[in-house]
């Protein structure tokens, strides 16, 4: 199980986010799915060995947005 967490996600004016986890890359064949993929926090278990590029996208409420990317090997 793979734990990932945006909370240290921040407007600089305070308001409220929106997160979006998405997989940007997964090993071929993988049917790995993130849980609550619209939460700050998610989670997937790995089902395949390979690299796996998981996306989030932060939005605040004038619709700004901001990515990051978090990487995992597994062997």
């Amino acid at each position: 199980q793979i734990a990932l967490d945006g909370r240290a996600s921040h407007d600089p004016e305070g308001g409220p986010l929106g997160y979006r986890w998405t997989f940007g890359r997964r090993p071929e064949g993988s049917r790995a799915e993130l849980v609550s993929p619209r939460s700050s926090t998610t989670s997937f278990t790995v089902d395949l060995p390979g690299s796996y590029s998981v996306l989030l996208e932060v939005r605040d409420s004038s619709g700004q947005t901001s990515t990051n990317r978090a990487e995992v090997m597994v062997e």
